[in-house]
């Protein structure tokens, strides 16, 4: 869900078929909640079902058999000298009315998405990461991108490569690729040069935001603390400190929930074990084990909730997190480069964290 359209009296999101718009009007004047809700739904009426209803809330569902989804959902609020009218759909009723509460009017409408999209509410909005993304700013410069002008093309020689171009920026080499579980048929289209060098990574979407990268910025975060002499780490056995240097320096290591011993010496990782783990003992690597489970445990939060995404640069984005207090737990940057001629890969780089004030 993206901001649609904002004016000094209204604002209004819409994304994966749901919708928020809050409307105000300063007092005495006042919304007409039920002539609205009439107007809005019109023909549609007979597909739903009012299933709550008092003089500030209106609230419909689509019943199909034993399945209930919500559909629209009115709110009359008075707010600061301010009659308001906040209209949802796709919304339950619970987060509608949490929603109506973040509402002041103090500040401009703008300022109601961090006070919603960015509060409590998130907790229960599985659709959270749709929110933290402007495809406007990530779009810049690249505005005149679209998938539906693309055609395929395929070479043979000197390399087979299949490769899409734009019908008007032919200088490109737009290179599809999945970018997710194949249910969710979710793609990346980057663009390349003729001689396969990267140029700008695709727009990077909140719900592209897949575990394995949220678990290799957890992975820099514990490898920070290694670094930085966390609980005097260095005091350890060199045993203990050479099992984590080694388990540090796998480059991309995506955290695994078996133990460290099991990583170097299990049944799929044991050509990767090198000389100086087969001379220690596993009590070390309990030590080490015990350590990374004190920094597990520590920033078990850090990650709670993806805040925002801001692309930097072509090939460049800074991912913003919340912990569990709603305050910073982690500011990272996503580093996109060739891997090889029309392939490219992330790094994941730590930055300290920046002060994030959000209405809880």
């Amino acid at each position: 869900m993206y901001k649609q359209k904002e004016d000094s009296k209204s604002i209004l999101y819409e994304g994966n078929k749901k919708l928020v718009k809050i409307m105000r009007t300063e007092l005495p004047d006042k919304w007409n909640m039920h002539s609205f809700a009439q107007h809005l739904i019109g023909y549609k009426r007979e597909e739903m079902t009012l299933v709550s209803q008092n003089d500030s809330l209106l609230v419909y569902e689509i019943h199909k058999g034993i399945t209930h989804l919500p559909a629209f959902a009115f709110s009359l609020l008075e707010r600061n000298g301010y009659s308001v009218l906040l209209t949802t759909f796709g919304l339950n009723e619970e987060l509608h009315l949490e929603l109506s509460k973040t509402i002041n009017c103090k500040e401009n409408l703008s300022k109601i998405r961090d006070n919603y999209f960015n509060g409590n509410l998130n907790i229960r909005d599985y659709d959270y990461a749709e929110h933290c993304w402007d495809e406007a700013q990530q779009s810049e410069g690249w505005e005149w991108f679209s998938e539906g002008k693309l055609r395929q093309v395929e070479e043979h020689y000197p390399h087979h490569i299949v490769y899409m171009v734009h019908s008007e920026h032919m200088e490109y080499r737009f290179i599809r690729s999945r970018f997710g579980p194949e249910k969710d048929n979710d793609y990346r289209y980057d663009a390349y040069d003729k001689q396969g060098k990267l140029i700008r990574a695709d727009n990077l979407v909140g719900r592209k935001i897949l575990p394995d990268i949220e678990e290799n910025i957890k992975f820099a975060i514990y490898k920070r603390d290694f670094l930085n002499n966390k609980y005097d780490i260095n005091k350890d056995s060199k045993k203990t400190r050479d099992a984590l240097r080694a388990y540090f320096n796998k480059a991309n290591k995506t955290i695994e929930d078996g133990s460290i011993y099991n990583y170097f010496y299990g049944s799929n990782n044991i050509k990767d074990a090198t000389d100086i783990l087969s001379r220690i003992q596993k009590s070390d690597h309990m030590a080490a084990e015990n350590y990374l489970s004190q920094l597990r445990s520590e920033h078990k939060y850090d990650l709670k909730f993806l805040y925002k995404i801001e692309r930097v640069d072509n090939t460049t984005f800074k991912l913003y997190y919340l912990n569990n207090n709603l305050e910073c737990g982690c500011v990272a940057l996503m580093k996109w480069f060739n891997t090889s001629p029309y392939k490219c890969g992330y790094k994941i780089e730590l930055l300290p964290n920046e002060e994030i004030t959000i209405q809880k």
